[in-house]
């Protein structure tokens, strides 16, 4: 055990990567939006409720609900989804650019340390 080695790559794999504090957060779904909404009133109702308890009663509340009454949590999820979509365009169109920022700064710096040596 001494003498083994890792395959190259393997210790890259099991690190975790940093979640960067800029990325936008995700788009909330329709149930999401429902769930928030009702579940104030199924606390009301039963208050000593478990959280998995209740996470099945939205849910089952949920599959009984018909399309028109899932329509206004659904137009909330697509703007929700619309709003992600235009912050990620922003997010990576940053990102891009910083990226390009960094890799020109890189080539200048290599410039100017060529003409420190003359």
């Amino acid at each position: 055990m001494e003498a083994y080695e890792p395959p190259s790559g393997y210790e890259d794999s099991k690190a975790k990567k940093k979640k960067d504090p800029n990325l936008p957060k995700r788009a909330t779904s329709a149930f999401m939006f429902y769930s928030a909404k009702i579940r104030p009133i199924i606390k009301e109702e039963n208050p000593d409720i478990k959280f998995t308890e209740m996470g099945k009663v939205i849910g089952e509340k949920w599959r009984e609900l018909s399309a028109e009454d899932k329509k206004e949590f659904e137009v909330m999820a697509n703007k929700d989804k619309e709003r992600y979509s235009d912050e990620m365009a922003k997010y990576k169109a940053k990102k891009e650019a910083e990226e390009d920022g960094v890799e020109d700064d890189q080539d200048d710096s290599d410039s100017d340390s060529d003409d420190d040596d003359n």
